[in-house]
């Protein structure tokens, strides 16, 4: 995210901005963000996640989205968008919202540019979601993987060895960090 708002915008005005297909931007405090759009490595992650997510609850009651989607948060008076790489809800996105407010599952995938802004700022308006059981932040530039979970506090547990095993214990699956990063060197 650029440190510097794009303008100041009404939660229906950037809802209409978005839904018309402009450029993607998150929403936090009546101003709009544009979104950084990670490069090669970033899109790889977010793929094998995805990719291996959709694969094991194709049939189930969730269902994956992947960065294209929006969540609604709010906060007291506040209300924020973001866009998370990756996202687990059991809540179909269309009629009579163009967003999410219920995710289960939340993973961000982030730079050395964007850690501050990833599992600092962002997390403070995730962890008040009512419906979210687990937070995930994964680091593109290093194998490691911070799981966070409702369950325990909000507690970091961070992944790191090559064959850890990281367990989204929200949609009871598995996966290990060579799975995640797959196809990254």
């Amino acid at each position: 995210m650029e440190a510097d708002p794009v303008r100041h915008l009404s939660v229906a005005d950037y809802l209409a901005s978005q839904i018309g297909g402009g450029v993607r931007q998150e929403f936090i405090g009546n101003e709009a963000f544009p979104l950084d759009a990670g490069g090669a490595v970033h899109d790889r992650i977010r793929q094998c996640l995805f990719v291996s997510l959709q694969a094991r609850l194709l049939s189930g009651a969730y269902h994956v989205r992947c960065a294209d989607t929006l969540v609604r948060i709010d906060v007291g008076t506040e209300t924020v968008f973001y866009y998370p790489d990756v996202v687990v809800a059991d809540q179909l996105i269309g009629a009579p919202e163009p967003f999410l407010r219920q995710p289960k599952l939340i993973i961000e995938i982030f730079s050395r540019a964007t850690e501050v802004t990833d599992c600092r700022g962002k997390k403070i308006f995730y962890v008040r979601v009512p419906s979210l059981d687990e937070l995930v932040f994964v680091a593109e530039h290093r194998r490691e993987v911070r799981v966070l979970r409702r369950a325990s506090g909000w507690r970091n547990e961070t992944f790191s060895s090559p064959d850890a095993l990281v367990e989204f214990q929200s949609v009871r699956q598995v996966m290990t960090l060579a799975q995640i990063y797959e196809g990254v060197a």
